[in-house]
């Protein structure tokens, strides 16, 4: 959710969606805390996007998916843009950078090689999918798995911010 609080620097709204709501809940403190009031956040599916708050002139993904879920290109305002990582081999990401031109033209450029975690949800990866890149701990979901083995960062506007501990 640093993401969301940086786009918040530069955009009027910023709408962010995550499937845990753990995560959700953390975020929230934290972008209270700062006093952040131009993010909203939301525990749900990301590929169905926000659609009560579309058009989006850009919309950001930062999870692997299949490809780019319709439901997203579709909540794109014309003249938007919408940047996702996509794995539809196996082989490794692509950053896909995909612009509405009109209600049913799309203009798709390849951004180069990336590596993302998998989109789960209704237009993703399966949550038990054989193509989600995660690895499974018997008797460990991924979010304890990560909760285990995470190094805290410093927070967002610190100078150190993202250096290891």
């Amino acid at each position: 959710m640093c993401a969301a609080a940086v786009m918040s620097r530069i955009a009027a709204t910023v709408y962010a969606i995550e499937r845990h709501a753990p995560l959700v809940a953390a975020a929230q403190r934290r972008i209270d805390n700062l006093g952040y009031d131009n993010i909203e956040l939301r525990i749900g599916d990301g590929t169905q996007g926000w659609p009560e708050a579309a058009p989006f002139d850009v919309i950001l993904v930062a999870a692997s998916g299949p490809d780019v879920p319709r439901t997203l290109k579709e909540q794109l305002a014309i003249g938007g843009r919408l940047v996702m990582p996509v794995d539809q081999q196996r082989f490794g990401q692509r950053l896909r950078k995909i612009a509405r031109r009109s209600a049913t033209d799309y203009e798709e450029q390849d951004l180069g090689r990336v590596a993302f975690v998998p989109l789960i949800g209704e237009q993703g990866w399966a949550e038990n999918g054989r193509r989600a890149a995660i690895h499974q701990v018997p008797g460990q979901a991924p979010p304890e798995r990560i909760a285990e083995t995470a190094e805290a960062l410093r927070g967002c506007d610190a100078p150190a911010f993202g250096r290891m501990q």
